[in-house]
């Protein structure tokens, strides 16, 4: 008798949990699709063949460099890159630092693609294009995030 009346008690409180949750538009199956589409996008940014990272320029840190960036640079560049953010500038032209600097400071249009040369471990520099987006948090910028794209070989003592 006692099983009955606690099988009763799951039964009621499961019903009135899935009742609060489908009050609120909140539903297991929306979980669950949430869920998979966050592994598909995990896996499309995990497996692309341009960079995508996201910086915090409060910290000066990437807090997310896709694994994309060993093809170019080198294995081992991407662990290099997330314990110092300072190597990835190191590798810039230096006609292009300017171009890093006002993105990370606010002081470019975003709307527009972003090139920059980067040196590869072979020392001659590619040409990538990029498009950013600023993350404001009260008023502030806080973080860039963007999508970096190869598109070209460039000379190793000019960058043109």
């Amino acid at each position: 008798m006692d099983l009955f009346y606690f099988s009763i008690v799951v039964l009621v409180m499961g019903l009135l949990v899935n009742g609060f949750c489908q009050t609120r538009g909140f539903s297991l199956v929306k979980l669950r699709e949430k869920s998979i589409n966050e592994k598909r996008i995990y896996d499309l940014v995990e497996s692309s063949q341009d960079i995508v990272y996201y910086f915090d320029v409060v910290e000066y840190q990437f807090k997310y460099l896709s694994p994309s960036l060993d093809s170019y640079f080198g294995a081992g560049h991407l662990e290099q890159c997330m314990e110092d953010s300072l190597l990835a500038f190191r590798n810039l032209h230096p006609d292009d630092v300017h171009i890093m600097n006002d993105k990370m400071s606010g002081n470019i249009d975003y709307s527009k693609p972003i090139l920059q040369r980067w040196r590869g471990v072979d020392g001659n520099y590619q040409l990538f294009e990029e498009y950013a987006s600023p993350i404001y948090k009260d008023g502030e910028l806080v973080a860039v995030q963007g999508i970096i794209r190869l598109q070209g070989e460039s000379s190793p003592t000019t960058g043109t």
